[in-house]
């Protein structure tokens, strides 16, 4: 299913979900709002999966180090000195010396732009370059040549 069913039926409003969830609504009126709602937390990585591109309403960037507010990072990251907020384009993590242990962050995790999610874009190698969206090779302020 690629689209949003809403049905009437008199008696009850129900929203079908492209997933093939239903879900019932006091009204239409609340039904549209449920479709909306649905539309605009829908993926936009090209993937569809979150993998090549986020964050994109689907695919917010969160603390990958919590899940549902619980800390659930490895004991070798409890100690990590920098804080999720921070920049972490490859020259704050110079600059700001920003270490996983005795090691550069970039050394052990991906540094990605934080506007398209890509490696290769002059943004994640410096956050005053401006985001090209492109992972192409050779851009011009890319760390990667």
């Amino acid at each position: 299913m690629n689209g949003h069913i809403i049905r009437n039926t008199g008696s009850a409003v129900t929203v079908e979900m492209p997933s093939g969830e239903r879900v019932d609504a006091p009204s239409v009126v609340a039904a549209l709002d449920m479709v909306e709602q649905s539309r605009s937390m829908q993926c936009t990585c090209p993937s569809g999966d979150g993998s090549l591109r986020w964050p994109c309403p689907a695919h917010q960037v969160r603390d990958p180090r919590t899940v549902a507010g619980v800390d659930v990072s490895f004991p070798t990251e409890k100690h990590m000195s920098f804080a999720p907020e921070q920049c972490e384009c490859h020259r704050c993590i110079e600059e700001k010396g920003l270490k996983v242990g005795p090691l550069p962050l970039s050394s052990v995790k991906m540094i990605l732009c934080p506007t398209c999610g890509n490696k290769r874009c002059p943004k994640a190698n410096d956050h005053r370059n401006e985001c090209s969206g492109s992972n192409e090779p050779g851009q011009p302020g890319s760390a990667y040549k």
